[in-house]
């Protein structure tokens, strides 16, 4: 049901606007809303006086006033029709100033009641249709009044010269605070219009900035509710939808205690009050680093929250938040500490290895052998009880941590001796042990023994570095050892299992062949098949496959052609995948198109196309595959693939001998 104040605000404005204006429309909207005030109160009156004069005897001057009155009304009629506005502005304008006119001459002493029709004809005039159209009716009328005051005779009354100017002055007096008003009017508006388009402007800008920011801002008032204009990556951070008015504190329900909620409430009173600098309140924000927890998801997150006092006048004071997700930054600290310690532990090994005496080695590795094959009896077989199989793995250990010590591996035998420690304490428990800790056991045992195994190959780097000295290397075997460095350290940094093999290798090939190009480009298929094509161990073993990948090269002279061919055994080819991302970046356009593998392979080698899901180090920039085509291109090679799925991809290369 319509209001009676909407049903008012229809009526005044003709029905030509609802609810709240905007700025488009905010000067058309006043002006209609005078003209309906006008020329209701305008009829109103001067019919009124019409019957007056008319009662009166004056006939025809009363009914001028009735015509009049009836004309003004209709106009009112008008306004409520299709026709634009200022076809009734102009309509009132002149009826009004007709009228105006001829009290100048008929009315005689404009002195009275009539001069406050003339007076108030340019403010009518020039508001009503505005500047400069508003003027021209404002001018005529004062010729009108100068003439008619001035000449004798042309008036019914004499005015006397004192009159005509006085009457004349007040009227070029009211024109010229009129014009004045209407101009400092007009640049006002200029002024507001040119601010608000601005302030839009920056509201747009900052709205896009606050959109596109990884960062959560937030504004929170004084019950701690968010409020509406908050970033979009706020939803991300929190993993939370519509936080508008969202309580603050209930969004970490499952993040902290209800103590640390208490001194986080006080932290905020304090932001609120204002009670100390920004910098000590940074200093002393009790969630600086937040363990988070999605209400929502149960998502768990590391957050940095920073919080600042935002004092916005009458509407008070309010928290200004900046919540970052800094899970991946913290994980990565994490796994470089990890590396970090993992290195100085290789090292110290290397450095402790170099020092052993081989001899002395094997009969520790030989002792080693024996305790751990004594451990494994004693774990499966069963014979004795818990307490007796703790004891003998117990005395196992230690024996394989003396031997360490002894030998002055140090590292490894701290390794051991924590895992001592904890075989003790399964001991000494008078308890029954649990599954749980038999299986730990066993996992502690295995890791141990995976410490061992690495020895093998400390030792082989040491070997390497002796043999290094040796003399120099031939070209062929710095050429394999790149690649094999190649795969090692991809399929390290992308935790997979890769052999590299060479199965054939003609050093003539690799002392006449373009040596540094076949070397590019096989660095670069090697990196191709280790991230694309070799699975991770988990997903070979599911699939039936040795957990270790394996990437085989050969290159041979076939007459005049070096033959290289690079074979892995991994997921081979999904041209389903390739068909979807050239779709996506438009590179295919037809369905026959995308059945078109010769098609689908060409574009897996044009620039910038990848299947990488992320960008690294490895791939996702679509660079690898285009470099091996502009290479071979360079030495006038081809290159010839073949894949099927789940077996793996083969890669053809034939380069002219030079």
């Amino acid at each position: 049901m319509v209001s009676l104040k909407d049903q008012f605000f229809l009526f005044i404005t003709s029905g030509k606007f609802t609810g709240s204006p905007d700025e488009a429309v905010n000067d058309d909207m006043i002006r209609i809303i005078i003209l309906n005030i006008t020329y209701i109160a305008g009829s109103i009156l001067i019919f009124g006086m019409g019957i007056g004069f008319m009662q009166a005897g004056a006939v025809d001057h009363g009914l001028l006033y009735v015509i009049l009155g009836s004309l003004i009304f209709t106009n009112l009629l008008l306004l409520r029709t299709e026709l634009p506005l200022i076809v009734g502005g102009l309509i009132v304008i002149i009826l009004f100033g007709g009228f105006c006119g001829i009290l100048v001459f008929r009315e005689g002493d404009l002195q009275g009641f009539a001069g406050l029709w003339i007076y108030s004809f340019p403010l009518m005039s020039i508001f009503t249709l505005g500047m400069p159209l508003g003027l021209v009716p404002a001018l005529l009328l004062l010729g009108a009044t100068v003439v008619g005051t001035f000449v004798p005779g042309l008036a019914e009354f004499h005015y006397t010269l004192p009159q005509a100017i006085r009457i004349c002055a007040v009227y070029v007096f009211v024109l010229g605070l009129t014009i004045a008003y209407e101009q400092v009017r007009r640049v006002k508006d200029r002024w507001g219009s040119q601010l608000t388009r601005n302030l839009k402007i920056e509201r747009d800008q900052i709205t896009v900035m606050q959109d596109n920011l990884e960062l959560g801002l937030f504004l929170m008032n004084r019950d701690c509710r968010i409020q509406g204009q908050y970033s979009k990556a706020l939803e991300q951070i929190l993993a939370a939808k519509n936080l508008e008015g969202t309580d603050f504190f209930t969004l970490l329900a499952s993040s902290q205690r209800e103590r640390e909620q208490g001194l986080l409430k006080d932290y905020f009173d304090m932001i609120f009050d204002q009670l100390f600098d920004q910098e000590t309140l940074k200093e002393i924000n009790p969630i600086r680093e937040l363990s988070y927890t999605s209400a929502e998801t149960g998502e768990q997150k590391i957050l940095k929250c920073e919080f600042t006092s935002v004092d916005r006048g009458s509407d008070g004071v309010f928290i200004l938040g900046n919540i970052q997700d800094i899970t991946a930054e913290k994980e990565l600290q994490q796994k470089l500490a990890e590396e970090k310690s993992l290195h100085q532990e290789e090292r110290q090994s290397l450095f402790e290895l170099i020092q052993v005496d081989l001899q002395a080695f094997d009969d520790f590795i030989e002792d080693a052998e024996h305790e751990f094959k004594q451990i494994e009896a004693e774990l499966t077989e069963g014979k004795h009880s818990t307490q007796e199989i703790l004891v003998n793995v117990y005395q196992s250990i230690h024996a394989i941590k003396s031997n360490a010590v002894i030998l002055g591996l140090q590292t490894f035998g701290d390794k051991v001796h924590a895992l001592e420690s904890k075989v003790r304490d399964l001991r000494d428990d008078e308890a029954e042990v649990s599954p749980e800790g038999m299986e730990a056991l066993r996992e502690g045992i295995e890791h141990l023994k995976g410490e061992k195994n690495k020895f093998w190959l400390t030792l082989a780097k040491i070997n390497a570095f002796k043999a290094s000295g040796d003399g120099k290397k031939k070209k062929e075997d710095v050429f394999i050892e790149s690649l094999a460095k190649t795969s090692e350290k991809a399929s390290a940094a992308l935790d997979k299992l890769v052999e590299f093999k060479v199965d054939a290798l003609d050093a003539k090939v690799i002392e006449l062949g373009p040596r540094r190009i076949m070397k590019e480009v096989l660095m670069q298929l090697i990196r191709n098949s280790v991230y694309h094509g070799i699975e991770i161990p988990e997903e070979r073993i599911t699939q039936g496959k040795d957990p270790t990948g394996k990437v085989r090269l050969s290159i041979k002279q076939r007459n005049d052609l070096i033959q290289i061919v690079l074979q892995d055994d991994g997921r081979g080819l999904d041209f389903e995948h390739i068909r979807q991302k050239a779709e996506a970046m438009g590179a295919i356009r037809t369905e026959a198109e995308g059945q078109d593998q010769k098609l689908l392979l060409k574009i897996l080698f044009s620039p910038g196309f990848s299947t990488a899901q992320s960008e690294n180090l490895y791939a996702g920039r679509g660079v690898g595959l285009s470099l091996v085509r502009d290479r071979l291109r360079d030495v006038k090679g081809s290159i010839k693939v073949q894949s099927e799925m789940g077996k793996g991809t083969t890669f053809i290369i034939n380069i002219p001998l030079r």
